[in-house]
């Protein structure tokens, strides 16, 4: 069997089908490159004058278990890769069985795509292409080769320019476009949602051509109309969106509503979005079935009056009710001052969530008493609410007498907090020292600087305070040994290095352990470093600063002698250091 014969045969005959193509491949080419052309007529009488262009081709035959995958891979030397580059080339590929039963495979490798795919190849002499079923239809076969032939046009003249990439174009305003051939508008979706095309910038300047990005398999195109959505005329939004699908196109109404557009126009709902929004769909919602009509620019759609006693009014209350939950909870989040916006997921709705939000819509907005006694018992306390996207760290504080019970944004919200020091006096601190370690494993990183600059002005204004505030530090190396947070961990080396150059109140070694241990998360000590350690080694007689040292120079063994010896080890245990032990 003549397997590189057998696969141009089947190419040429399934060409010579073809009323407006004709091929010109040789058989038995002995040459490595293109075996010939394919030439694409805009009328059947295929003269000269109906020639629309002509495309080079590579064909090869592939010996295949079995000729019913729809996709084939195929190795490809580079060399011939940069050979095709300037013009670049269809490449057809005939799966052959053992029963001589064939079927034709082809990728489109236009100028952009080869230049990718000789980025990518490293020390590589080949690279595999993907190949998917060669169309056999008459229509479907001509638009692909005609779109392949102006896409290797257009890209002609950027073969020897820099790529660029749809990132390089975030900070300017540019259009972004798919050019493509089709003899109607629903055609030509169709081929974009059922082919790989190529996608264009548009250039600063008319006279310059597009410039060509990628390639890319379109799942949904979008096109922003802007024209107001009023019901009877009340504005609810200044635009909306028409949306092509493969499965078909519909309008897309704020987050959360879309008409599908066939025969008849039909509404689906699926409330989505962050809290506004969906307050903003709601809204919409209920004024349209109320109303029974809305208008789009200057049309307008009405319901379907044989689905209104049926399917709407009874679901009229059922909105009103969920609408009114959802601005009780933007009336929380207004009275905590949480300036982030809310994503209520339907689908990951937990329990505790729900708890949460009753918890603190009884106490901000019906003024109720707190009804968890876990609180009320730990009262003033602060609790770390997680609401789906939202962490908020709330500090409770039950009412005293007819006081009202409290819930303070420690975020956002001013509140006072004062410390009893060994030397019985009271001291103002920054309300971020009742923040634990539970607390930082969630804490917004965009809040760091906030805290660490209130942190050094309590020390700097009472030196006393460092010792407390050096608590706060180790319980943000217990949170970056659960989390492994990056942002975490430069927050505790920037603060302990402060502490070590500015706190003269506490000790110098522990401050001295303390930066290093925050280092050594990050990397190895330094041989300066390491002799900083060995000095408390050789001097520091606190045998809890001695183990610490040891461990921060990795010797595992004197450590574990010395933990041995101590008489508190659970005091020992709760220091973040402690972790390297028998690490």
């Amino acid at each position: 069997m003549d397997i590189e014969q057998l696969a141009t045969s089947t190419i040429k005959l399934l060409i010579a089908k073809m009323s407006l193509l004709s091929a010109y491949i040789a058989e038995k080419d002995k040459e490595p490159l293109w075996d010939g052309h394919i030439y694409i007529y805009t009328n059947k009488s295929k003269k000269n004058e109906s020639l629309y262009g002509r495309i080079p081709v590579q064909v090869k035959g592939e010996r295949v278990k079995s000729i019913n995958k729809p996709t084939l891979t195929f190795h490809v030397p580079i060399s011939d890769l940069r050979s095709y580059r300037t013009l670049g080339v269809l490449y057809l590929v005939v799966g052959i069985d053992d029963n001589s039963d064939t079927k034709s495979y082809y990728s489109l490798l236009q100028p952009i795509k080869i230049k990718k795919l000789l980025a990518n190849k490293g020390g590589q002499q080949g690279t595999n292409i993907k190949l998917k079923e060669l169309p056999t239809d008459e229509h479907e076969l001509v638009a692909v080769l005609m779109n392949f032939f102006d896409d290797c046009k257009k890209q002609v003249s950027f073969v020897d320019t820099p790529t660029l990439k749809l990132e390089d174009f975030k900070t300017h305003e540019t259009s972004i476009n798919v050019t493509c051939f089709g003899d109607s508008p629903d055609s030509l979706f169709d081929y974009i949602f059922n082919h790989e095309v190529c996608l264009y910038a548009k250039p600063p300047l008319d006279i310059y051509p597009d410039i060509p990005l990628d390639t890319v398999n379109c799942l949904q195109l979008e096109r922003t109309i802007e024209k107001s959505i009023t019901i009877k005329g009340k504005t609810h939004y200044s635009l909306y969106h028409l949306v092509y699908t493969k499965s078909g196109k519909y309008l897309q109404i704020g987050k959360s509503i879309r008409f599908n557009i066939g025969e008849n126009l039909k509404a689906d709902f699926n409330l989505q979005g962050t809290l506004s929004e969906q307050i903003t769909d709601m809204s919409f919602l209920l004024d349209f079935f109320q109303a029974g009509e809305v208008t789009l620019g200057d049309a307008t759609i009405h319901q379907d009056p044989t689905k209104i006693d049926e399917e709407i009014t009874p679901r009229i209350a059922e909105f009103q009710e969920h609408l009114e939950y959802l601005k009780n909870i933007q009336k929380v989040l207004v009275a905590l001052s949480v300036k982030d916006e809310l994503v209520i997921d339907y689908n990951d709705f937990k329990l505790e969530y729900r708890e949460k939000i009753a918890l603190l819509m009884d106490v901000i907005l019906k003024g109720k008493r707190c009804f968890k006694k876990s609180l009320n018992d730990a009262s003033p306390c602060l609790c770390g609410l997680q609401i789906f996207n939202l962490y908020i760290p709330v500090v409770f504080v039950k009412g005293q007498g007819k006081q009202p019970d409290m819930f303070i944004n420690i975020l956002e919200q001013e509140m006072n907090v004062s410390i009893s020091c060994s030397n019985g006096e009271t001291y103002p601190i920054s309300k971020y020292a009742l923040l634990d370690q539970i607390n930082y494993k969630t804490f917004p990183s965009q809040y760091y600087d906030r805290v660490i600059s209130s942190f050094k002005q309590d020390i700097m204004n009472y030196p006393i305070l460092a010792d407390r505030l050096n608590y706060s530090l180790l319980d943000m190396l217990r949170a970056y040994d659960k989390t492994a947070n990056p942002k975490l961990l430069d927050l505790c080396i920037n603060f302990s290095k402060w502490l070590l150059e500015n706190a003269n109140e506490l000790p110098l070694p522990i401050r001295q352990l303390n930066y290093l241990q925050s280092v050594k998360r990050l990397r190895l000590l330094t041989g300066s470093e390491l002799s900083i350690i060995n000095d408390i080694i050789q001097n520091d007689t606190d045998p809890e600063h001695k183990i610490a040292a040891y461990l921060l120079c990795d010797n595992q063994v004197q450590a574990q002698v010395l933990f041995n010896t101590l008489d508190d080890q659970e005091r020992f245990r709760t220091f973040p250091i402690y972790q390297l032990l028998n690490a």
